[in-house]
């Protein structure tokens, strides 16, 4: 199931950490989320793909974007994006790199220890990989 939308390109003002996010209308977030799978296919402009999770905050949900990003496709903040969302079915919320698999085939115990990671520090050790 797939979902368009048109929201703006916002950034946490206040915030030395957080930057870049689209904010979500809460009827939308709630049909992506699915108890504790946030994670999304975010499509922005049909320029680019990204794999993202739906974010909580007190003032709503949000999809985080990074400033490579922002800048690789020249976005302004508050311009309006054309959004496509799809719920992300793959096994660890990106594409797992070939070389990592094979490792983990071979590596009965390697592939323990990363079984046994949280979903987000696979997804960052498959990250690091990519």
């Amino acid at each position: 199931m797939a979902r368009t939308f048109v929201t703006t390109l916002e950034r946490f003002k206040d915030s030395p950490i957080w930057g870049y996010f689209l904010p979500l209308d809460e009827d939308i977030a709630h049909e992506f989320i699915r108890g504790d799978n946030r994670r999304v296919v975010c499509g922005i402009n049909d320029q680019e793909v990204i794999r993202a999770a739906i974010m909580p905050s007190k003032l709503g949900h949000f999809i985080m974007l990074n400033q490579q990003l922002v800048k690789r496709l020249r976005l302004q903040e508050g311009v309006k994006l054309n959004i496509t969302l799809e719920e992300d079915n793959s096994e660890y919320g990106m594409e797992m790199p070939e070389e990592l698999s094979e490792l983990l085939n071979q590596d009965e115990e390697g592939s323990r220890f990363f079984h046994e990671l949280t979903p987000g520090k696979q997804r960052n050790l498959i990250y690091i990989v990519l």
